[in-house]
């Protein structure tokens, strides 16, 4: 796992509100994985880390992405579409 998702995911867990978390179920009939992160928050982490991997290969961003999706967690899905 390349070191940005681990600290995309560590700046996550740290920016977790409970109150956002057990709100943001009501908007989904299924479950839904969520660290219960407000966007502006997210958008601050996505401009964070953007401008760290921005440089590199299109083909490893696209990786960085494909592992964000396969978390199945709602923000990391989020800041992959930012």
């Amino acid at each position: 796992m390349d070191p940005v998702i681990a600290y995309i995911r560590k700046d996550l867990k740290a920016s977790a509100d409970p109150t956002t978390q057990a709100s943001f179920q009501r908007f989904f009939k299924e479950s839904v994985r969520r660290y219960g992160v407000n966007v502006p928050v997210v958008g601050k982490i996505v401009k964070r880390y953007w401008a760290e991997i921005k440089f590199r290969e299109k083909n490893e961003i696209f990786s960085l992405c494909e592992e964000l999706y396969r978390s199945n967690f709602c923000k990391e899905a989020f800041i992959v579409s930012s």
